[in-house]
């Protein structure tokens, strides 16, 4: 599977929907895309990695910067549909206590 990012907007909320692998060479792309839409106004971002086949440390990385900026700013960030082996990512690097991971992907 091809990387990829989607981004939808509605209202004060924000979708970024990654495909492919997230590494060393994606996930600049990554932070940058939830950055932007928290830049935007988003009150309610949703990383959906439903179609990520593969996330590193560098994955890891983009999204406490995107959860950092989120707190900042006093928004919301949801990361939604990890896989199994990209939750378990979470779990054995404590981050999923700083996270909000749910497989429902409009949560």
């Amino acid at each position: 599977m091809d990387f990829g990012i989607r981004v939808v907007r509605v209202d004060q909320s924000a979708t970024v929907a990654v495909t492919g692998e997230v590494d060393l060479s994606t996930a600049d792309e990554v932070a940058r895309a939830g950055l932007a839409a928290l830049a935007e106004g988003a009150r309610v971002l949703i990383v959906d990695l439903g179609g990520v086949t593969f996330l590193d440390s560098t994955g890891l990385s983009a999204l406490v910067t995107i959860n950092n900026q989120a707190r900042k700013d006093g928004a919301a960030l949801v990361v939604a549909r990890p896989s199994a082996r990209v939750r378990e990512l979470f779990r054995i690097t404590g981050l999923d206590a700083a996270f909000t991971l749910t497989d429902d992907p409009g949560e």
